[in-house]
């Protein structure tokens, strides 16, 4: 009877170990999944950071002529203000924040247009622009807080090219 007593004790003992087993790769999935969330969310954010300043830098060296370059604000938020000419008409390219999104519109100055009238570029918390000399600086903040700042020197340097 003693080895029977002996038997259930190294079964028991057996499968208590083997859950604690379980329990522990479950534990360390757990927290692995949960690292990987938190790594991958903070890659994206800085993700958006880069792709907004890589596009606002590319719109600003494409339209950086005879001081095209403007800082201003539309509909009270800070925006970007690249002028240019196509068959004797203006037009501008206004890039902006606006309901979490930035935005970019196309237009005559005056148009009457509103913010929602412009395209959908990618979540954006704000944007801000600073022009000064022949230094924009721009600052993107994303949905989550986080900032990215970028430096363009204009080529033109205001005078034309």
């Amino acid at each position: 009877m003693r080895r029977r007593e002996q038997g259930s004790v190294n079964v028991v003992f057996v499968l208590a170990i083997a859950c604690l087993f379980v329990v522990m790769v479950l534990a360390v999935l757990l927290l692995g999944a949960r690292v990987y969330r938190s790594v991958s969310q903070s890659s994206q954010a800085g993700r958006d950071g880069r792709t907004a300043l890589a596009y606002i830098t590319t719109k600003v060296h494409s339209g950086d002529s005879r001081g095209d370059v403007q800082v201003g604000e539309f509909e009270g938020q800070p925006a970007l203000f690249l002028l240019e000419e196509y068959d004797g008409v203006e037009y501008e390219t206004i890039l902006y924040a606006w309901d979490g999104w930035m935005y970019e519109l196309f237009c005559e100055p005056d148009s009457g247009l509103v913010p929602e009238d412009g395209e959908l570029l990618m979540p954006c918390g704000a944007l801000t622009f600073r022009l000064e000399g022949e230094l924009l600086t721009v600052t993107y903040t994303g949905e989550e807080g986080e900032t990215a700042s970028a430096c363009v020197a204009l080529r033109s340097g205001g005078e034309g090219t």
